[in-house]
């Protein structure tokens, strides 16, 4: 074989490489999960404690107190249920009094943290707002406005109301992921979904109950740096990739090719397979 012939196939292993170098985190735009009932000691202004699984009666009560949530419209904060539903109270009006509840919303952005590829990252969830969808409640596709200096996800956590519908809908760059938040519908755990604050999603209309839910902003610890964080896009590698794997006869004549590369598995003491 020619030098040159030995060349060829190396090149074209460098490039790729080089290229597959570029992925820097998984390719997770969300995560969710459900997790064992840890009642946060929900006290509201002009209520007081709310038991949980939110009864009828409670979430009527609990209406009044709130008012229509808005949304963003280019540089304004509008009201127009045609294209959000969804009754909101503000932090000032709320107390969450359980003191094992901040404990466990840090374990929760532990997971996320690791689910979104944000390891090296320092994150503190910072609650928004306490949300009530009743039965034709929803939220069109939009984005989130970035609330808070170095925002980089959003994290909610659904508390046990039983419902049905109100499906989480996130999607990015042709991708969709439909989060159903199963155990809070039940009545019976606590369900929780995180997704990078600029992917779209949506709520779709609740069918009947009442869904109730916690907002929490994910920051940033530190600087994100000038670039900042945003959800994972591998098209450019992607694309390539398909130029390399197109042009495959200017590098090599094999048949087939092998790149092996390092995997780092999860800590712990057994894996399941």
């Amino acid at each position: 074989m020619s030098t040159d012939a030995k060349t060829k196939p190396t090149k074209l292993y460098g490039k790729l490489l080089k290229v597959l170098g570029e992925v820097d985190r998984p390719g997770n735009v969300c995560t969710h999960g459900d997790r064992p009932l840890t009642m946060p000691g929900l006290e509201v202004e002009g209520l007081g404690c709310v038991g949980l699984p939110l009864a009828k009666s409670s979430a009527r009560k609990l209406i009044k107190l709130c008012q229509q949530a808005p949304y963003g419209k280019g540089t304004e904060t509008v009201v127009d249920t045609d294209v959000r539903r969804v009754w909101e109270l503000n932090p000032k009006k709320f107390r969450l009094t359980n003191p094992k509840w901040d404990p466990l919303v840090a374990s929760i952005v532990t997971d996320v943290q690791a689910e979104l590829g944000l390891d090296g990252q320092k994150l503190k969830a910072r609650l928004y707002k306490l949300l009530v969808y009743e039965e034709g409640g929803f939220f069109l596709p939009h984005r989130d406005g970035e609330k808070l200096d170095r925002m980089v996800a959003t994290l909610v956590i659904g508390l046990p109301s039983v419902h049905e519908g109100g499906e989480l809908i996130v999607s990015h760059h042709g991708q969709q992921h439909e989060i159903i938040f199963a155990g809070a519908a039940s009545g019976y755990e606590l369900s929780y979904a995180a997704f990078y604050a600029d992917c779209h999603h949506e709520i779709r209309p609740v069918r009947s109950g009442y869904r109730l839910c916690l907002t929490y902003n994910v920051t940033l610890a530190g600087s994100r740096g000038k670039g900042g964080i945003t959800a994972p896009s591998f098209e450019p590698m992607a694309t390539a990739i398909g130029e390399l794997f197109s042009d495959w006869s200017d590098y090599t004549d094999a048949e087939k090719i092998a790149v092996t590369l390092d995997h780092r598995y999860t800590k712990g003491a057994s894996l399941v397979w």
